[in-house]
């Protein structure tokens, strides 16, 4: 069997001389001055070990070194193939223990000796499949090195779930492939060892109907690593003719619709939306492009995005390379831009780029983290250090709008049923401070999750008793009087100014409504806990 793991017609010359003073240690044996030698000899001939879990983990050289990737010395079937190497090959001297990188640097002829690579890729294309059709948003990939498992995960409706477990080495292979194989974007080679993303894309080939693309971010984690694949779908599900009724589609409020319209008729002046991973922010911005393409189709539209999520048509999208958001937002200011929607802030140049962006003719959309509307400001704050931009984040024509939301799951209507039927699922206080808020007449219209019926996914499945998930959300449109609060009190004191208004709907006050309306159940409120002890503790919380 050992003839299978290399072959003399490789002989790749690998010219690595050590510095003039003499050889420096990389990696070798406590003490074992040998490896020192080996690793810089100018003549060090690399033949690889292609096998399965081994591709990049162990080299043989001419010297009669194996050199062995530390972070894989430990594995079982690493151990297995060292001992058949010490037992068979007969110019065997020692092993030597040196960083993954070394061995991928090296640059070695490879010997593939393992099967065609395709029937990893059909596995791959398979999961891909079945979590489109499944309307998957994230497939996690976690190999447990410790436990000699990998395991695939899947996350349905916001809920991350088990789908199977696998061997650590079909993991492994799984997750080179995904990499290296069939991405069109990747840093280099793949490296557990390493954080590194790529990107799946429809020149690739390897997409299933209903994506068009799948972004993909590896990282290394205490004990292996893991990848996760963001599932970017084709459709992103926009319903209606026109902005009101695609917002009111996703969840907002007829009220929110409104003031979301009132602030893109703005020529200047920036929105952001603020919202954690996965909580929509780019389905609404996508349906705020998409309807001001078709309200005023000679307007110069551009996006910076990284990368691009949605194929926006009349929309041009730019990627944006190296992180260099506030780069990347000088340059398309001379591009003459109507409008521009920045997929991020993250840094002080790109708060600065896209404030004096909104504050020279400019209408700007942006989006940035955080727990609700105010605290996008308290964000911002926080990004911008200079004296004059600290003054144009306070000036309510810059920044108009701010927008939080939320996904929360759907009950399907067909097979809910009512909430009073599994009161003992809530805890006794919460149950009593409800009926006080909302009344009983109005708890008696809310709705468990039901087993799940023809309508929806069926008893059994997952997502069943579900219809999907829709936006809860709070739409502040800025005025003076606010932003001045907010200069000279503070962005809290801002905050309860505008929570104190008549009809103002908060997160959590729009929670409720839903809850109320029998359209979420009490248990899918998820992240909202916080905010909800607030409004539930508010008499004020009492949905209209």
């Amino acid at each position: 069997m050992m003839q299978a793991i290399w072959t003399d017609s490789v002989n790749a010359a690998c010219n690595r001389p050590g510095p003039k003073d003499g050889p420096t240690l990389w990696a070798s044996p406590a003490g074992d001055a040998r490896g020192q030698a080996a690793f810089h000899d100018p003549h060090l001939t690399v033949r690889y070990v292609v096998q399965d879990d081994l591709r990049d983990v162990i080299a043989l050289c001419s010297t009669g070194v194996v050199l062995v990737s530390e972070s894989h010395a430990q594995n079982v079937e690493t151990q297995n193939a060292l001992a058949l190497i010490r037992a068979h090959w007969r110019d065997y001297r020692y092993t030597a223990l040196v960083p993954y990188q070394i061995i991928l640097d090296l640059g070695g002829e490879r010997v593939v000796t393992r099967e065609d690579p395709s029937a990893t890729v059909n596995r791959a294309r398979q999961i891909l499949a079945d979590a489109a059709l499944q309307r998957v948003s994230d497939i996690h990939l976690v190999m447990d090195a410790a436990g000699r498992r990998g395991t695939l995960l899947m996350r349905f409706y916001g809920d991350l779930r088990e789908v199977r477990q696998t061997k650590l080495h079909e993991a492994e292979e799984l997750a080179s492939v995904i990499y290296g194989v069939m991405a069109e974007e990747a840093e280099g080679h793949y490296n557990p060892a390493a954080p590194q993303k790529a990107r799946i894309g429809n020149a690739s080939g390897h997409l299933p109907a209903g994506l068009h693309g799948v972004r993909i971010q590896s990282m290394p984690v205490l004990g292996g690593s893991m990848m996760v694949l963001r599932l970017l779908p084709v459709d992103v599900g926009l319903q209606g003719a026109n902005l009101d009724d695609r917002l009111q589609a996703l969840g907002y409020a007829e009220s929110q619709c409104r003031a979301i319209g009132d602030l893109t008729s703005f020529s200047s002046g920036v929105t952001v939306i603020s919202g954690p991973t996965g909580s929509g922010k780019s389905t609404t911005l996508a349906a705020v492009l998409k309807s001001m393409v078709e309200r005023q189709d000679h307007r110069n539209i551009l996006t910076l995005e990284d990368p691009p999520e949605y194929r926006i048509e009349g929309v041009r999208q730019i990627p944006v390379q190296d992180d260099d958001w506030g780069g990347y937002i000088e340059d398309v200011m001379r591009l003459d831009p109507d409008l521009v929607m920045i997929g991020e802030v993250r840094s002080e140049a790109g708060a600065m780029g896209t404030l004096q962006a909104a504050n020279t003719g400019h209408l700007v959309l942006t989006t940035v983290h955080a727990n609700n509307a105010w605290k996008i400001l308290a964000r911002l704050e926080d990004l911008c250090l200079r004296p004059e931009t600290r003054t144009l984040l306070f000036d309510h024509t810059v920044v108009r709008g701010l927008v939080a939301q939320r996904l929360v799951q759907r009950l399907c209507p067909h097979c809910a049923v009512p909430l009073v039927e599994h009161e003992e699922m809530i805890p006794e206080p919460e149950w009593i401070r409800l009926r006080e808020i909302l009344g009983a007449q109005r708890l008696a219209r809310a709705r468990w999750r039901g087993p799940g019926c023809a309508a929806c996914n069926g008893t059994g499945h997952p997502l069943a008793g579900l219809a999907g998930r829709t936006v809860v959300a709070e739409v502040v449109t800025t005025t003076r009087e606010l932003m001045q609060i907010a200069r000279t009190e503070g962005v809290a004191a801002a905050e309860r100014a505008w929570r104190s208004r008549a009809g103002v709907i908060t997160i959590g006050r729009h929670w409720l409504m839903k809850f109320a309306n029998g359209e979420i159940e009490y248990a899918s409120r998820g992240g909202l806990d916080l905010v909800l002890e607030e409004e539930i503790g508010t008499p004020s919380g009492r949905p209209a």
